[in-house]
């Protein structure tokens, strides 16, 4: 039991990461980075991993979370379901997020179409990308080509989401050029409000290293790190395969993680240790084991955030005091 229990923090951590790095402050003043774990900067947002889930149950929890939800165009035919779900996250106080995932749609009058609808029924978020996808669907291949044409902004949306992926991209052998592409496009669009958000991380050392890098250029761009939600690491390692995380899942395969897999099933895994690890406090859960064991997690960290807040500040409180 030890050495799974050693298993699944590996596949977690994507292998020892050092508690304390030693990083210059000034740098990620944008980033929330304090030397602490503990700041209450602390963000979530959470992502469907199937936009048919029937959302009724989780009510009351989405009710309290009352945030961003992100749902995912994962069918050329998903854009009635993803405004169903965008009307019945609003009337329960969220901010839905639906993806527009360019290679899944015929052409710009379809990107048009799907953007007037959306905005119809309250959405004014939305998440860019190109998509996992074969061969496209019509014209559209890359995110780029609906930058470029203006439609987002004449459609009043001025708040768009894009991806960012530390971990490298498999379907993009330039994703670096790909990015730097979309932050040009980001500085020069000065009436868009243009954020990232990665896919779903395991190493916290890689994540660092490459916002790190990326400081200079980011600057104080929202940056938000993709996490899995609690699952077993039978799921994890199925959506950690889906997903393309190639450099943790190679790391996974050469320490024998998915025999460890299969025994530990029963047992959910959590990402709570990125969270502290990972210098950037913004973070983006995929509800891998599913959205109401996802948003029970996110409701329990920033409660155990809230409670170390207060033991800091009356700690801080009692020094100051003389106590």
């Amino acid at each position: 039991m030890a050495l799974l229990k050693r298993a699944s923090r590996s596949l977690m951590s994507g292998g020892a990461v050092p508690r304390k790095v030693k990083i210059d402050s000034r740098r990620w003043r944008g980033y929330h980075w304090q030397s602490s774990a503990i700041t209450p900067d602390l963000e979530f947002s959470v992502e469907l991993t199937d936009v048919y889930e029937d959302l009724k149950p989780f009510s009351p929890q989405l009710k309290r979370y009352g945030g961003r939800v992100y749902l995912p165009f994962v069918k050329n035919n998903a854009g009635p379901q993803i405004l169903e779900a965008s009307q019945r996250l609003l009337d329960l106080g969220c901010q839905p997020v639906p993806h527009l995932t360019v290679r899944r749609l015929g052409g710009m009058d379809s990107v048009q179409l799907l953007l007037e609808q959306w905005y119809q029924v309250g959405v004014r978020d939305v998440f860019l990308i190109g998509g996992d996808v074969d061969a496209p669907l019509g014209k559209l291949h890359s995110s780029m080509q609906v930058l470029e044409a203006g439609v987002l902004q004449a459609s009043g949306f001025h708040r768009v989401g894009m991806a960012f992926h530390p971990e490298g991209n498999p379907l993009d052998p330039d994703h670096a050029a790909t990015f730097h592409a979309k932050l040009s496009w980001m500085h020069t669009a000065s009436t868009s409000d243009v954020y990232f958000v990665s896919q779903p991380c395991l190493s916290s050392a890689q994540v660092n290293t490459r916002l790190e890098a990326l400081s200079p250029s980011i600057g104080n761009t929202e940056m938000w790190i993709g996490l899995a939600g609690p699952a077993t690491v039978k799921r994890l390692v199925k959506f950690a395969k889906l997903c393309g995380v190639s450099t943790s899942f190679r790391l996974l395969q050469s320490n024998g993680l998915e025999i460890a897999a299969q025994a530990l099933n029963i047992t959910p895994i959590t990402s709570e240790h990125l969270v502290d690890e990972i210098y950037n406090k913004r973070f983006h859960v995929f509800a891998v084991g599913g959205m109401g064991a996802t948003l029970e997690w996110i409701d329990e960290m920033q409660q155990s955030r809230a409670r170390q807040m207060e033991l800091c500040e009356g700690k801080e409180h009692r020094v100051k005091a003389g106590l």
